[in-house]
């Protein structure tokens, strides 16, 4: 059993000039997709030039790799994940955006939305459906493994200038309340952090030497940034997913009664450390952190959101086998909730193909999560943005969270048709994902 559950995903076609370049740049697809916005968005700031200059130039670039990925993967006759998940995702794609084209060019919504519509319409498009087609390729342990460091090396990067542009402004003399940036709100701020700290966690324990300690210094790092976002969301999901990450090991490698305190042992670790970084940004700066916990919903942010949520619902009170606008009328702009964005904007049709979508996900995350470690980050990452989507963000605009449910149903589909290929016994003498021994950096 524990070779069969170390099984992998596939690999790519012997002999084919296209197979390193084709993992190559899936893996950075995989590292841009999680933290490439936020490091593109930050780093002009850092370096004192307009956010454009580099933002619009990203998202091009990401659309011109996820078209050589996908060309690639065609050139090498890789397979894609076209599973029932898949299809149903497509079809409520397909739907999100009749409903957006339907408000926007035939028959435009009164007022205009938080953002321009061409805005939103490329955004939707080019920055979340299109870029997520590319992770239904079926990756390797290599791909994972290099999206793995890549996404630790371009994490760091963005997260060491996001401090460093708060620090700034602390020594400036400006009053400190939440970490952000012009672009990034505070809450995109803490699930970044809480995104490199999910995945430098899944190479922490194969690390050895000066790599183990660079890693333990990146989770400092992101733990530091994911308190200064004084975000409930984020910190919630960071505590939750190094929870389940520690149960996951226990359940998939057996661990003994030592092991399994060693690891709760760091969690804990890294919650006192989130305690004591509390402790001391909220007695050196303005920041409210606690307040935000155990003060309920009494801010003007929930306030705000407790009006979309009712003016969300009476959307789809109104119209609720389809839907009927993809915004929120009164404040023009998305209800911050997954499901009721979805019944607002495609009616009980669509939320019947959101739980499918979710089932099929969850069904297929739980089969990746216990697995092999070297493979479960992506599932951890899902549970993580779709924690995002229930409190923040949008169905239409989060690419991160389709990247990785498609990734989590490519890796899942991989495992299965390596098992289907090859008995348990011969995990021992291939190498698909998850059979090669664990890398030390």
């Amino acid at each position: 059993m524990a070779n069969e559950t170390r099984a992998a995903v596939s690999q790519p076609t012997a002999g084919s000039l296209a197979t390193k370049p084709a993992l190559k740049f899936l893996a950075l697809l995989y590292a841009l997709a999680i933290v490439g916005f936020p490091l593109a968005s930050t780093l002009p700031t850092v370096l004192g030039v307009g956010s454009q200059v580099v933002t619009v130039p990203f998202r091009l670039m990401v659309i011109a790799l996820t078209g050589v990925a996908l060309y690639l993967c065609l050139l090498r006759r890789s397979s894609l994940a076209i599973g029932s998940a898949v299809l149903l995702s497509l079809a409520l794609w397909l739907l999100l955006l009749g409903r957006m084209f339907l408000d926007t060019v035939f028959d435009p919504l009164p007022g205009e939305p938080g953002m321009p519509v061409s805005q939103y319409v490329l955004l939707s498009i080019g920055s979340c459906f299109l870029p997520a087609i590319a992770f239904l390729q079926i990756p390797t342990t290599a791909t994972l493994d290099l999206a793995r460091r890549l996404t630790e090396a371009l994490g760091a990067i963005a997260l060491a200038s996001l401090l460093y542009l708060g620090l700034r402004g602390i020594f400036d003399g400006r009053i400190f309340s939440r970490l952000s940036t012009e672009i990034l709100n505070p809450i995109s701020v803490g699930h970044l952090g809480a995104s490199v700290f999910i995945v430098t966690l899944a190479g922490l324990a194969t690390s050895r030497g000066f790599a183990k300690v660079l890693r333990i210094g990146l989770v400092v790092l992101s733990l530091v940034v994911v308190v200064a976002s004084v975000s409930r969301g984020p910190i919630v999901a960071a505590l939750l997913l190094a929870l389940l990450h520690v149960l996951a090991g226990q359940v998939r490698r057996g661990l003994s009664m030592a092991g399994l305190l060693a690891r709760v042992s760091l969690i804990a670790g890294a919650i006192a450390l989130s305690v004591a970084a509390i402790t001391f940004i909220e007695s050196s700066t303005n920041a409210q952190i606690t307040s935000r916990f155990y003060g309920g919903f009494g801010d003007a942010s929930s306030q705000e959101r407790m009006l979309l949520f009712r003016g969300a619902w009476q959307l789809f009170a109104e119209q609720p086998w389809f839907g009927r606008s993809y915004v929120e009328l009164g404040l023009m702009s998305y209800p911050h909730n997954l499901v009721l964005e979805t019944l607002m904007a495609a009616g009980v049709v669509g939320l019947v193909l959101l739980v499918l979508v979710l089932l099929g996900a969850a069904l297929a995350g739980q089969r990746v999560l216990l697995a092999d470690a070297r493979v479960a980050w992506p599932a951890l990452l899902l549970l993580q943005y779709l924690i995002g989507l229930m409190f923040s963000g949008s169905l239409l605009l989060d690419g991160r969270f389709w990247a990785m449910l498609f990734a989590v149903l490519a890796i899942d589909a991989g495992m299965s048709g390596a098992r289907a290929r090859a008995p348990a016994a011969a995990f021992r003498d291939s190498a698909p994902l998850g059979a090669a021994e664990p890398r030390t950096t």
